[in-house]
């Protein structure tokens, strides 16, 4: 597939490390298969009858990639690490379509693609991971690469209440006490709520400083052989302090963000036991 690379000043090194361990991450870090099936539903009530759509994938999700092929379409990839596209390459249902992608090494926010080009734009939690300082930019950018007619789709992370967070968390904790067996996708539910228990308000940012104390607060209800368990096998697929910060609003506020280069005109909440998830289906103004 054709590669373009263009400097990024970020500090990738987590990112391969991410891409070693997403294998055995399960929804809702990654998109369901009913998350899919939303995913499917708005592209292609959006695409219609367009023949070899031209589609942008941000990141190198393998669900967002194998779904845009669906449509055979011209499948563009923009991910800061290569080594996070060949790892994402791996879990692809259909790896034959990789060499008919477009790969591009670049951040998003400066991507140097062409103007109204794209019939559709799709990234799955995108938004949460701009910082806030490029984040108007970013949109303003997505906007010019739309034709008229293209469609931004995203499943967007957003933030909850904290009293909600800690209500999933017990009610996530009684069930695998309940079950006596703590899975991946525990692991991967336990993850986004205590992210979303590390969002500071004032600077509306997640910082997932230690989850070995988030975790531990629960000893009182649980007990000590329980909750030591249960964050030894989620330090291993989740470590502590990783080297990321994700910015995230409320769902109110997410709206308003949108609204300012978009006109969301399709929205749905995810069926997700967590509720940090909102699709949005939006096309530039």
């Amino acid at each position: 597939m054709p590669v373009k690379n263009y400097p990024i000043k970020n500090d990738t090194d987590w990112w391969p490390k991410l891409a070693i361990k997403w294998k055995g991450i399960t929804d809702p870090v990654r998109p369901s298969r009913d998350d899919l099936e939303i995913y499917d539903k708005l592209l292609r009530t959006s695409l219609g009858g367009i023949k070899k759509p031209k589609i942008l994938v941000l990141g190198s999700t393998p669900e967002m990639r194998d779904l845009a092929h669906k449509y055979d379409a011209e499948v563009t990839i923009v991910d800061i690490n290569i080594e996070m596209m060949i790892a994402m390459s791996e879990l692809m249902e259909h790896k034959s379509n990789i060499e008919k992608e477009i790969w591009i090494k670049s951040g998003w926010d400066a991507v140097p693609l062409a103007g109204n080009y794209f019939d559709a734009i799709l990234g799955d939690a995108v938004s949460s991971n701009m910082p806030w300082e490029k984040s108007k930019l970013w949109m303003a950018h997505m906007a010019t690469l739309l034709k008229k007619s293209g469609v931004f789709i995203e499943r967007a992370y957003v933030h909850i209440d904290n009293k909600n967070v800690e209500v999933l968390i017990d009610k996530l904790f009684k069930r695998i006490s309940a079950k006596g067996t703590i899975n991946k996708r525990d692991l991967s539910i336990l993850q986004i709520l205590l992210l979303d228990l590390s969002y500071d308000d004032e600077t509306k940012i997640v910082i997932n400083i230690n989850n070995k104390i988030n975790i531990s607060r629960f000893k009182g209800v649980y007990g000590d052989k329980f909750i030591d368990a249960l964050y030894q096998k989620f330090n291993k697929l989740f470590p502590d302090n990783p080297p990321k910060m994700w910015r995230a609003v409320t769902e109110n506020e997410q709206d308003i963000i949108f609204s300012k280069d978009f006109k969301i005109i399709d929205k749905m909440p995810s069926g997700s036991f967590v509720k940090n998830f909102i699709f949005y289906k939006s096309i530039k103004k």
